[in-house]
């Protein structure tokens, strides 16, 4: 089983999770894998640690690896001989700043193989259930992570409210296994904008994001502070 972490330049990148292989089904063999991955979706290094205690394990990934600023991603895997039942492990993601702290349930990973592919990406949805706040001090943003392939294809934004519609696409390219903000304020005209910040929380929100094979994955999303990049954030 496992998710993928997404690096932000003024955070720390810290997981938490109750060891519940231990706990609630006594297995005590489970492994974790934790690979730090640059921009460019290659390897950087992997550390492998043994997880064998009823406890809460809570790990800074950043402190892993000897340098940091290389990393877009981490892909965070559990290993087993025995059925660990569960493909997706309740992990907490916490990003640590110097003012804030923004903490979401794990909401990607890489599937299995074809048939689990078959059956998780059947139908292509939008991601909703978002805030939008734009205004001088803020700006709401979305942080898109790419699976095992390149993604060179565009996603659907619907901004509407009691007075317009607003539906553009915008052209996305990115290099496998990474992972990029994309901020509603630099991707929606100044009329628009201003129509936004004359109503905060009016609009109802969603992304059609770029359908991507071998891969589960819903958009973090949230409003960030243009002056501290302080953000407050969760997952689609």
């Amino acid at each position: 089983s496992s998710l993928l972490v997404p690096r932000f330049e003024q955070a720390e990148t810290n997981i938490s999770f109750v060891n519940h292989f231990f706990i609630k089904r006594n297995i005590q063999d489970v492994s974790l894998k934790v690979t730090a991955v640059n921009k460019n979706g290659q390897i950087i290094d992997s550390i492998t640690y043994e997880i064998d205690e009823p406890k809460v394990y809570s790990l800074f990934l950043d402190e892993m690896f000897s340098d940091k600023s290389l990393t877009s991603l981490y892909i965070v895997e559990f290993f087993s001989g025995k059925n660990l039942f569960i493909p997706f492990p309740a992990v907490i993601i916490n990003h640590i700043g110097v003012d804030f702290t923004n903490s979401v349930h794990s909401y990607n990973r890489i599937l299995n193989d074809i048939f689990e592919d078959d059956e998780i990406n059947r139908n292509h949805v939008r991601e909703s259930s978002f805030d939008v706040l734009i205004d001088d001090n803020h700006d709401t943003f979305f942080n898109l992570v790419s699976g095992p392939f390149e993604i060179d294809d565009n996603l659907e934004i619907s901004l509407r409210n009691e007075e317009r519609t607003l539906e553009s696409r915008l052209d996305i390219s990115q290099k496998r296994l990474s992972a990029s903000n994309y901020f509603l304020g630099d991707l929606i005209t100044k009329e628009v904008k201003e129509n936004i910040s004359a109503k905060q929380y009016s609009d109802q929100a969603t992304i059609l994001p770029p359908k991507q094979n071998l891969f589960y994955g819903r958009l973090l999303l949230g409003v960030m502070n243009k002056k501290t990049n302080a953000f407050s954030a969760n997952h689609s």
